[in-house]
């Protein structure tokens, strides 16, 4: 059993002990990770089956339903949410805004980095037209100046 006494911090232990712990934890993680996946992919198997009661069937389709128990348990819950049930309430509000939020989230991050992209650019090009400028009308330009332009347009920092 493990206690305080028997443990020993990674900086107290040899490189290929360190490496070999690192290992078995992968290997493990992957083994989870496996396993989660298998089982993600047999609830959606069974979610997406037609249910085999006749009766429920036709009354998932006179609703305009898929006849699946997707479809069951989903209406079950809102027919839960709507006797008061606040879990059902709390569920149905998970489901239906959770991914919004992140994909809203995504979204803005994008927009706000082409924004800078563009800001960027704008700024570049601008320095560059005054260059051009103060050499059309004879001023020495600013070499420093020039210098860091054409490594930003280079790429370089």
């Amino acid at each position: 059993m493990a206690n305080e006494e028997n443990l020993i911090p990674g900086n107290k232990r040899s490189k290929s002990e360190l490496r070999e712990i690192t290992r078995k934890g992968g290997i493990a993680s992957g083994k989870a990770r496996r396993r989660k996946k298998e089982l993600k992919t047999i609830i959606e198997q069974a979610l997406n089956s037609v249910i085999p009661n006749e009766k429920a069937q036709k009354k998932l389709e006179s609703l305009g339903f898929d006849p699946t128990f997707q479809s069951a348990i989903a209406l079950k819950v809102v027919e839960q949410a709507m006797n008061g049930n606040l879990r059902a309430v709390e569920l149905i509000s998970n489901i239906s805004f959770a991914g919004k939020d992140s994909l809203d989230r995504k979204e803005q991050r994008q927009r706000i980095k082409a924004a800078e992209l563009t800001t960027d650019e704008q700024r570049t090009r601008i320095e560059l037209l005054k260059v051009k400028l103060d050499a059309e009308k004879g001023a020495k330009p600013d070499t420093s100046l020039m210098k860091a332009l054409l490594d930003a347009v280079e790429g370089g920092d």
